[in-house]
């Protein structure tokens, strides 16, 4: 049995989200596919899934499929593009199959958008305003952007944006001003002030995951450290959801028996990929080389060919 416990930090961690979209030029790498599909971070609103960057020949694909019903896909056998658009409730990780017509499934793995919706208001009782408007970092300083709507005596807008800390200015009638109803302010060091908006994202700790052994019968065993978390793993780009029920430890809970394809068995060079997410955010993910279904624990095992090694540690 090969512990990969036992050869940390000899596994290779790294961001998958940063893997190059192109083909490692090994021998084993399936020829309707690029290379390993890196992951697809979603919008706020749609999302265009352009197949090329991922696929090679586009009128091999018969059928574009979500495993969760909060991902709606807009898309006919012959578009370039898909159209993806996600709901509220989809979680931090999820995953899109896209068949081929030879039956062949190769996934990809969605990450939810992490921006958040925001009301500004600004209440006009007296009708004074003709034209409210908002300028600050969310939005490149460019009131243009985030024009307020009227809404009974007050004005509204709505902005998408990431979590954080934003100086902004109200624009009303092309005059810029501190916000009147937003008592915080910092100052903008040319010798005026900027009001701040603060918006909050999640506070839960993001959730670990490990690949931790792979025996000689090809079995995969992998923890989580979290109750809620979910482990999602890939060989190449074939998506294992079968997993077993974990068994709970002091350290976490552990997956055992995952079974392995066995046509990673007969190929020279694959990779395991494992990501996790909990009910709020994206936790760790790690790539783990494979030589014939066992983790290459050395660098010399590793090739020019290895496009998407990029960082090792032994």
């Amino acid at each position: 049995m090969t512990h990969i416990y036992s050869l940390l930090p000899t596994v290779l961690f790294m961001l998958l989200n940063l893997l190059p979209r192109t083909a490692n030029g090994n021998a084993n790498t399936p020829p309707d596919v690029v290379g390993l599909n890196s992951p697809l971070r979603l919008n706020a609103d749609t999302t265009t899934l352009r197949l090329a960057d991922y696929f090679l020949d586009l009128s091999r694909i018969s059928r574009i499929e979500s495993l969760h019903n909060e991902v709606q896909i807009k898309w006919k056998k012959g578009d370039a593009n898909a159209l993806l658009t996600a709901t509220a409730q989809l979680p931090p990780l999820s995953v899109l199959t896209v068949t081929l017509q030879n039956d062949k499934q190769y996934a990809i793995l969605l990450q939810r958008s992490h921006k958040v919706k925001h009301i500004v208001s600004l209440p006009d009782t007296e009708n004074r305003y003709r034209e409210v408007q908002i300028a600050g970092g969310f939005n490149n300083w460019n009131p243009k952007n985030n024009p307020f709507v009227k809404k009974g005596q007050q004005w509204q807008t709505e902005l998408v944006i990431d979590p954080g800390v934003y100086q902004y200015k109200i624009v009303t009638d092309g005059n810029w001003h501190l916000d009147p109803y937003n008592p915080d302010s910092a100052d903008n060091n040319i010798g005026g002030f900027n009001s701040v908006l603060k918006v909050l994202g999640n506070t839960q700790a993001p959730p670990k995951a490990a690949i931790t052994a792979i025996d000689d019968k090809g079995k995969i065993s992998l923890y989580t450290d979290q109750a809620d978390a979910q482990p999602l793993l890939f060989w190449n780009n074939q998506y294992i959801s079968d997993l077993p029920t974990p068994r709970k430890t002091s350290d976490g809970w552990h997956y055992e028996g995952i079974a392995l394809p066995k046509e990673a068995r007969k190929t020279e060079r694959s990779w395991l990929r494992l990501y996790v997410c909990n009910t709020k955010q994206v936790g760790s993910d790690q790539l783990v080389p494979l030589s014939y279904g066992k983790p290459v624990t050395k660098a010399t095992q590793l090739t020019r060919t290895d496009k998407e090694t990029t960082i090792l540690y032994f």
